[in-house]
């Protein structure tokens, strides 16, 4: 039942790797988020799949860029300002929400 597991993860970090040509990325995904732990035995098959899966995706997909005409958005000082504010705001007030929606199975109505 563990190897069935790695096996799926290692699946779903290839992919990530393939379509996304990120090789460590994909073997680092599936290592700590789909396994939960960097270790050489995860990490071994982790890297062989990841990277097969990228050499196999350089033979079929173009060598240009996926996603053409993307906008190109204009940093300016007022908006790094903006950010840099809005920022710590935005995260106190998502991680309210998370504890806030943490209490709620608790008040729920059984059934």
């Amino acid at each position: 039942m563990p190897q069935r597991r790695l096996l799926v993860a290692c699946g779903g970090g290839a992919g990530l790797a393939a379509v996304y040509n990120v090789p460590l990325g994909g073997a680092l995904f599936t290592a700590e988020i789909l396994c939960g732990s960097i270790s050489l035995p995860i990490m071994l098959p982790a890297l062989a799949c990841s990277g097969i899966a990228t050499l196999t995706a350089w033979i079929y997909l173009p060598a240009h860029a996926t996603y053409l005409n993307i906008p190109a958005y204009r940093f300016s000082g007022s908006l790094m300002v903006w950010a840099l504010l809005a920022g710590p705001v935005i995260g106190l007030l998502s991680a309210g929400y998370i504890r806030l929606l943490a209490g709620c199975p608790i008040t729920a109505p059984p059934g």
